[in-house]
């Protein structure tokens, strides 16, 4: 997919006779698509590229006068993930007239950054402008992604717009799941996935991208559908956390091994190697699978034995001799 208008060429318009708003117009007409020339290799889907609006858009405001200024920038919260903090920012714009400052148009857009180092805000503010733009001057950035007939896909691949980094892609949005499949997650770094294979971890952070997605004003025609994934998303949350807790033992059994080779053997009968052998095996099994579902229960189990090393390992106090009672 090519974009439409020309950037090299110049426009058979005078920019002198048009005020502001003749010229935004006139933008809007030049400007019919631009293509996802960005990939994301991670979560692997295509976006619009920053470069690639600046290139088009900025030509054409170039030419016509037209300045894009930002007037105030707003913080609208934080968020913490596993791969970094997310910022929320929304930028108040102007499009102004070169020629007759003025003349001038605002309007408001979001964007967000997510980052584990210090360009968060970086990022942010690069969606924001990106989107400031493909949003003012309603340029396309592929099918309706509302379509489900197949042909978005089948035209550009896959029809969204980036992810965490104020870029989202279309498929980021939930659909509704055929009754006869399996729930899965719509969104985030395990998407597809079937919900009941996911960890608690795992589960929560799939929610914190959703609530993000339900923040972006991208993606407003959706949220209703956001929102009801969300609750399936947290209702399996807290059904794995309840199964997790009938799994646990409600006080732990501290007078039998639950795993490992002497598995229901009396713990105050193991010998100090076969207690150290059990713990070893424990911490090697937490290592290997730290999110399973009966990790919690080994840990809780995993305590008891810990104490009663400590037990052993504590002298006991003597016993103090009875005051001889004097006659």
């Amino acid at each position: 997919m090519t974009t439409q208008t020309n950037t090299d060429e110049k426009l058979d318009v005078d920019r002198k006779s048009m005020n502001l708003w003749q010229r935004l117009t006139y933008i809007k007409t030049q400007v019919r698509n631009i293509p996802k020339n960005g990939h994301n290799q991670h979560f692997n889907y295509k976006f619009v590229q920053a470069a690639d609006v600046y290139d088009v858009v900025g030509h054409l405001m170039g030419v016509l006068g037209v300045l894009l200024v930002p007037k105030q920038i707003e913080v609208l919260g934080e968020r913490e993930a596993k791969s970094g903090s997310i910022l929320f920012l929304r930028f108040n714009w102007e499009m102004m007239n070169a020629d007759a400052p003025s003349e001038r148009e605002p309007f408001q857009s979001v964007g967000e950054g997510q980052d584990s180092g210090d360009k968060r805000g970086y990022k942010a503010t690069t969606g924001a402008e990106k989107y400031a733009l493909i949003s003012f001057f309603q340029i396309p950035t592929g099918l309706d992604p509302e379509r489900d007939d197949g042909a978005a896909q089948s035209a550009q691949g896959q029809t969204g717009d980036g992810g965490r980094r104020g870029n989202r892609r279309s498929s980021d949005v939930p659909q509704e799941p055929k009754k006869t499949q399996p729930l899965v997650a719509r969104f985030g770094p395990y998407k597809d996935k079937p919900v009941t294979s996911l960890s608690i971890e795992q589960l929560e952070e799939t929610i914190s991208v959703g609530k993000a997605n339900a923040d972006n004003p991208e993606f407003v025609k959706h949220k209703s559908a956001i929102l009801r994934h969300l609750e399936q998303l947290s209702e399996a949350l807290q059904s794995t956390k309840k199964q997790l807790a009938s799994e646990a033992p409600k006080s732990p059994d501290s007078t039998s091994v639950a795993f490992g080779p002497h598995k229901k053997k009396a713990i105050v009968s193991l010998g100090d190697d076969q207690l150290s052998e059990t713990i070893d095996f424990a911490h090697a099994k937490l290592l290997e699978e730290p999110t399973a579902k009966w990790a919690n229960a080994m840990r809780e189990h995993l305590g008891v034995l810990e104490r009663e090393v400590t037990r052993r390992c504590t002298p006991p106090q003597p016993t103090k001799e009875p005051a001889a009672q004097s006659a």
